[in-house]
């Protein structure tokens, strides 16, 4: 038998370690839900003291504002496991009409998840509860 033939099965269990440490890497369990790594955050927003001559909807923010509608992408990746955290201990607000100043599209690794937040700092959107944290944060590192 050849030498280099035995390199084969070690080559093969290493070529899984890597595979398996890298998709540790993209997804994290945290209390038996799988919570996958944020890839990348947009927010679009008018500052929240901005008034509306109708009761502005999540599907309706960028058709009423236009051109008045910020928008700040987030990439960094302190940042933003910094948004993962807030979302991740947010409540639903699905019970209540909102008038909607800012919309977070946070991009994951095999989903899209979309938030809208009122003037107030209520949020509505994909199945995620409230935390006034988020508010806090938005003020100071968003709107300043």
């Amino acid at each position: 038998m050849k030498p280099y033939l035995l390199l084969f099965p070690f080559l093969t269990i290493a070529m899984t370690c890597l595979w398996l440490h890298h998709t540790a890497q993209e997804k994290i369990a945290v209390n038996n839900r799988t919570i996958e790594r944020l890839k990348k955050a947009t927010i679009q927003y008018v500052p929240l003291a901005t008034k509306a001559p109708v009761v502005v909807s999540c599907d309706q923010l960028r058709t009423v504002f236009g051109k008045k509608l910020n928008t700040v992408v987030i990439a960094d990746q302190q940042k933003l496991k910094e948004i993962a955290t807030l979302f991740r201990n947010a409540n639903s607000a699905k019970d209540r009409m909102l008038n909607v100043r800012v919309k977070f599209i946070l991009q994951y690794t095999e989903h899209t998840e979309t938030y809208c937040m009122d003037r107030e700092g209520t949020l509505e959107g994909y199945d995620f509860r409230w935390d006034p944290k988020i508010v806090k944060w938005f003020k100071q590192e968003i709107e300043r």
